[in-house]
């Protein structure tokens, strides 16, 4: 029987759950700017707003990952 270490088992752990966490922002993230754009589209079809939020939802996306 191998002792385990406690702290090696908190990393792993608090590892996990960051990515996990991470992956569901940014699945939501997803999910919320496609309902926007999907709405923008079809109460206001104006070309230029949806280029607006999708050039803005990228830029905040990109800062994110950086």
């Amino acid at each position: 029987m191998t002792k385990v270490e406690p702290e090696r088992a908190i990393v792993a752990v608090a590892t996990a759950a960051a990515a996990v966490v991470v992956v569901v922002i940014v699945v939501v993230v997803v999910v919320v700017v496609v309902v926007v754009i999907v709405v923008v589209e079809v109460v206001l079809v104006e070309v230029v707003l949806v280029e607006v939020v999708v050039v803005v939802v990228v830029v905040v996306l990109a800062k994110c990952f950086q």
